[in-house]
């Protein structure tokens, strides 16, 4: 961010599934939106510029961008083109475009969550109470990330349905809840995980 102007307007062309895309004013909306929304949601990042192209205060890079989409784990590889313009040798402005559908889903919808579905063969519905119970003390109540909590069936065999807004929100209150599961001797069985969807055109 040293070679930043405080006044940089930073922008990157998508849709807005894509939390960085956008545009952001000054460093601190460059740096939380942009980079920290790229780091939320791609893992193992690899940017090649084979291509750059200067013209007064201006220079263009050409390249490729490959990346691990978190929510999905699937790979994706594009094209990518990068606009800076230059103020006493500091960015002002910044363009990046992208082969944004690449990132997003088939053309029929896109990710919003991920859904586990699970039947616990000693799950009762007193160590649903207790498991509540405990979950509130640990400050997990309402859990961070959880879009949708469902939990029916028999008394002696309930089963859940949860929908997270991602793998990381789903891990975290893992954390919290996998050792109270075994504190009362409750199992919760095996996930199915599953992507959610929303339907529409874009």
């Amino acid at each position: 961010m040293a070679h930043v102007a405080d006044d940089v307007a930073w922008s990157a062309e998508g849709p807005a599934q894509m939390v960085f895309t956008g545009v952001r004013h000054g460093k601190r909306e460059t740096l939380e939106g942009f980079f920290g929304g790229i780091a939320q949601e791609h893992a193992d990042p690899k940017l090649e510029m084979t291509e750059f192209v200067s013209e007064g205060d201006s220079v263009a890079a050409f390249g490729r961008y490959a990346v691990t989409l978190k929510n999905s784990g699937q790979r994706v590889d594009s094209p990518v083109g990068h606009l800076f313009k230059f103020r006493g040798g500091k960015v002002v402005h910044y363009t990046s475009l992208l082969n944004t559908a690449a990132f997003m889903a088939p053309s029929w919808g896109h990710a919003t969550g991920v859904a586990f579905s699970y039947t616990s063969s000693k799950m009762t519905a007193a160590h649903y109470d207790e498991i509540l119970r405990r979950v509130s003390a640990a400050g997990m109540l309402p859990v961070p990330g959880c879009h949708v909590h469902v939990v029916y069936g028999e008394p002696g065999q309930l089963r859940v349905f949860d929908v997270f807004d991602s793998m990381e929100s789903f891990q975290a209150f893992g954390r919290v809840l996998l050792p109270i599961l075994a504190e009362i001797g409750a199992d919760p069985g095996q996930p199915e995980i599953r992507l959610m969807y929303a339907f529409g055109t874009r």
